[in-house]
């Protein structure tokens, strides 16, 4: 009887747990490379963001500054490439005010970031998290989300 009862407090557990992360889970990410990926040379890494109704992201500042909710990628240094400047909105962006009367841009449905690297050796493997905030139009909260990823760009000789 112990044994059940274990089963299935794991069993709602792991359905609880289930539920949960496909409900947060409100942007799916594309990665593409744009561009003959070639010893050193640049090549640019698109982002796409594909986000459910009712939801929007941050963009990054115009300004370059930091701000609570402004998306950022963290890489992995590695010695096959080098990230070159700060990533760049590549979709339409919306204007908002948040908090403090601070100007935040936004996007709504998609959204996209090209982020250009200098491929350094052949093959490369680019490896980081971006970090981003969604916000939920219907219930005004907000969730701060990372997600690791993994880029195998494969060089032309």
């Amino acid at each position: 009887m112990k044994k059940n009862k274990i089963v299935l407090i794991i069993l709602a557990l792991s359905i609880f747990s289930t539920i949960n992360s496909q409900t947060l889970k409100k942007v799916k990410w594309e990665v593409t490379t744009q561009g003959k990926a070639v010893i050193n040379e640049d090549v640019i890494l698109l982002f796409k963001a594909n986000i459910k109704p009712l939801w929007h992201i941050y963009s990054v500042n115009k300004n370059k500054t930091r701000s609570k909710n402004t998306t950022v990628w963290f890489y992995n240094t590695h010695r096959s490439y080098k990230v070159k400047e700060n990533p760049e909105a590549i979709f339409e962006r919306k204007f908002t005010n948040y908090e403090s009367n601070q100007t935040e841009y936004i996007f709504e449905d998609e959204g996209g970031f090209a982020q250009k690297i200098r491929i350094l050796k052949s093959n490369p493997v680019v490896q980081g998290k971006i970090c981003y905030t969604i916000y939920s139009k219907e219930t005004g909260k907000t969730n701060d989300v990372e997600e690791e990823f993994l880029i195998h760009i494969k060089t032309s000789n």
